[in-house]
C-alpha cells in the first residue's frame, strides 16, 4: 500500500478520534480577561495540549512568559504590549525529533479565544462544541483552536499510518495573541 493510501486509510479508520481531540479543546475555556492585560484562561488549553503532545512522544517545554521579554521586544522592535498579568500563562513548544537530515518544519497558533460577548446572540454555548448540518460551531474554532489542532492531528496521523517524519516537527501553542503578546 502506498503512503498516500495508509494516510487515507488511516484517516478515514481514525476520523472520528481526531475530531474529539477538537472538541476536548474546544471545550475548554481559553478566554483572555480584559485583552490579556488582567490575564486569562489559556493554561486549561494548555494542559490539555501538553498531555495529548507528550502522549505522542514529543519533547514538550513549557515557556512561561515574562514582562522582562516584552519589553526587550518594545525595545528591539517596536512590538508588543507591557503591563499584561502573565501569572500561570505559558507557552508551550513540543518537538518531534525526525529523521537525520531532513527538513525541520515549525507550526505555530493560539490557543487564547476572546470572550463570547452577548450570549444571547449564540444559537448553542459557545464553550460546548456542537455539530449542526455538517458544521462545527463553538468559540474559537474558526480562530484558531481547529488550525492548532490540525498541525499536531497532522503529525499524530503521520504517526498513526507508520509514516516516519522525514524532519524535526516543531508545534509551537501559544498564549495572548488576543492581546497582542
Amino acid at each position: 500500500m502506498s503512503m498516500h493510501d495508509r494516510l487515507r486509510a488511516t484517516l478515514n479508520e481514525r476520523k472520528d478520534e481526531y475530531l474529539n481531540y477538537l472538541l476536548e479543546l474546544l471545550s475548554r475555556d481559553t478566554q483572555v480577561v480584559g485583552h490579556g492585560i488582567r490575564g486569562g484562561h489559556e493554561k486549561n488549553g494548555q494542559d490539555y495540549l501538553e498531555g495529548l503532545l507528550r502522549s505522542m512522544g514529543a519533547n514538550v517545554e513549557r515557556e512561561p512568559l515574562e514582562e522582562s521579554t516584552i519589553q526587550k521586544g518594545i525595545a528591539e522592535y517596536q512590538e508588543g504590549n507591557p503591563d499584561h498579568n502573565y501569572d500561570d500563562r505559558y507557552n508551550l513548544v513540543a518537538n518531534f525529533k525526525g529523521a537525520a537530515g531532513g527538513r525541520s518544519l515549525m507550526f505555530n497558533g493560539h490557543v487564547d479565544i476572546m470572550p463570547p460577548g452577548d450570549l444571547s446572540l449564540w444559537h448553542s454555548d459557545p464553550l460546548k462544541p456542537e455539530i449542526r448540518d455538517g458544521m462545527l460551531y463553538a468559540r474559537g474554532v474558526a480562530d484558531m483552536k481547529a488550525g492548532l489542532m490540525a498541525s499536531i492531528l497532522g503529525v499524530k496521523l503521520l504517526q498513526d499510518a507508520g509514516v516516519d517524519l522525514p524532519g524535526d516537527v516543531t508545534c509551537l501553542s501559544v498564549v495572548d495573541e488576543e492581546g497582542g503578546g
